[in-house]
Formats: structure tokens, C-alpha cells, sequence
């Protein structure tokens, strides 16, 4: 493997950097409405409300707070 001369370094950490602070936000988004309760995430406009389900296997899945797809208006 070739090592990567110093003028080659600082592009490729700038690179880094910029996709880090790209994907950061993201991340953080998609978390900010987990472990929320049902009135907590009706509160927040990032976030909607799943109700509980029965799945076909019979499993029950309780309710639970999910991030709002960005293409969808927040309800008013």
C-alpha cells in the first residue's frame, strides 16, 4: 500500500471532515424521537406516532414514537 504524501493528506482529512459533518445531523435526527412517550412525540414535529399492532405471526408490537419522513408536511 502507498503511503499518502503530505500534499495528498489534507484533501482527502477535508473530505472526511465535510462527509462527517454531513452525516452527523442525520444520525441525529433519525434518534431524536426515540423512547418517547405518545403525548411527548405529538409535541414534536419531527416526529409521529405509531400506533400498537398485531403482526401476522401474531406478535404484539406496542406503540412507539418514529421519525417523520422529511418529505411528509408535519401535521397541524
Amino acid at each position: 500500500m502507498r503511503h499518502l504524501t503530505r500534499p495528498t493528506r489534507w484533501p482527502m482529512l477535508l473530505a472526511v471532515m465535510t462527509i462527517a459533518i454531513i452525516a452527523v445531523p442525520a444520525a441525529a435526527f433519525a434518534n431524536a424521537c426515540t423512547k418517547l412517550d405518545k403525548a411527548a412525540c405529538d409535541r414534536q414535529a419531527t416526529c409521529t406516532w405509531v400506533a400498537a399492532y398485531k403482526r401476522m405471526d401474531g406478535v404484539k408490537v406496542s406503540g412507539f414514537c418514529h421519525p417523520r419522513d422529511r418529505r411528509d408536511k408535519p401535521q397541524q
